[in-house]
């Protein structure tokens, strides 16, 4: 087989799929809403393979609202109307054979990732390393990364809540977190910020606004924050204020991070571009797949522009493939927004994520490394 899994022709025959409502842990405060449950849809593709092996992947599609455009009756309806079975030159080729899907990037991505994960696992490679090989433009005696740096993140809790959680994952290993903020006004969201800054001296400090502070705002905190302890603040302003807020900013406090702005490459090449934008937070289900968060990523090396690795708390299915992504390009050096796995009561992998002195730890087992369980099916 070649071991490049994006040039292999193959034969889509068929896509299943099951919709789950997985209870979180606690209760996840944000700027655009409280989450207590998040539901998602597994996908279960059947490949032919060139030597004529059938081979299953997985795959998932969960919208979001917020943050993504997409329904779950919708991205129902647009699977049933994929006809089977389907050549495909490489899934390389994934938007010639379904054009449809360039409307649906939350589809796409599981769509994608089911192909992937299955290649990967005919191949007999973890997704990462299967990646990493496809990769033309690897640095020389590079590797695909077993364990991946991760940041702590947690919701818009009160500073003594946080306080205790931040240290904890102090004493686990983590380096950096990444606290929501925007539910209160400035002023109060500082006194917070100031206190939990300051009884957590190990920590480098990001901070989400999800678009809730007006552009005024933003620049407000932005000067009031102490730029040797907070990294970035992503997604200050919603996506239309971004640019003018990027001109404005003389750039002495924390970097700005673009995050819900960066939904398609069209949209991050300018901002990218601009030379003004610190980071990019790459979410692959966003995006519309692993394969265009790779060009993603390799835009913002060209320019210089830090990119933080992200999902939109998935499921062990997306989460643990975005995972993988981030193996497969061992010169992003994170932490990335990966350690989500403990926001979930019910998850859909066997065992829960290991987490080791603040890094993702992943196997060697094919593909995702694992059979989706029926957690929460619906």
């Amino acid at each position: 087989m070649n071991p490049n899994i994006l040039q292999q022709p193959v034969t889509l025959k068929y896509l299943d799929l099951s919709r789950h409502r997985l209870r979180l842990a606690a209760p996840l405060k944000t700027a655009t809403g409280t989450f207590e449950v998040r539901e998602t849809i597994v996908l279960r593709a059947g490949l032919q393979l060139a030597d004529g092996r059938i081979q299953t992947g997985f795959g998932e599609a969960a919208p979001l609202s917020g943050w993504t455009r997409e329904t779950f009756p919708g991205i129902q309806e647009l699977a049933r109307e994929i006809e089977y079975p389907m050549d495909m030159r490489s899934v390389a080729n994934l938007d010639q054979h379904l054009p449809q899907l360039t409307a649906s990037p939350v589809l796409r991505f599981g769509i994608e990732l089911a192909i992937l994960d299955a290649l990967a696992r005919a191949a007999g490679l973890p997704l990462g390393a299967a990646l990493f090989l496809a990769r033309s433009n690897r640095a020389p005696g590079a590797r695909p990364l077993e364990a991946i740096p991760v940041q702590f993140t947690l919701g818009a809790d009160g500073a003594e809540t946080c306080i205790r959680a931040l240290h904890e994952a102090g004493d686990a290993g983590h380096t950096h977190c990444k606290l929501k903020v925007g539910l209160d006004d400035c002023e109060a969201d500082l006194v917070r910020l100031r206190r939990i800054i300051e009884q957590c001296p190990r920590l480098t400090f990001r901070l989400d606004a999800n678009g809730a502070w007006t552009p005024a705002q933003a620049l407000f905190m932005l000067s009031s924050l102490p730029r040797d302890r907070v990294e970035m603040v992503e997604q200050p302003v919603v996506d239309q204020d971004l640019p003018g807020l990027l001109e404005r900013y003389d750039g002495n406090g924390p970097r700005i991070a673009a995050d819900e702005s960066c939904a398609g490459l069209e949209q991050a090449r300018a901002l990218i571009r601009s030379g003004r934008l610190g980071a990019i937070v790459v979410k692959p289900s966003i995006v519309g797949g692993l394969l265009p968060a790779g060009r993603m990523f390799e835009l913002a090396l060209r320019h210089g522009v830090q990119v933080i690795i992200s999902n939109l708390m998935e499921s062990a299915v997306g989460r643990r493939a975005i995972a993988h992504l981030a193996a497969a390009w061992p010169e992003l050096p994170g932490p990335h927004g990966l350690a989500t796995g403990q926001w979930l009561a019910d998850d859909l992998a066997p065992t829960a994520d290991r987490l080791q002195r603040g890094k993702l730890v992943l196997d060697g087992t094919p593909g995702i490394g694992f059979q989706p369980g029926t957690a929460g099916r619906t």
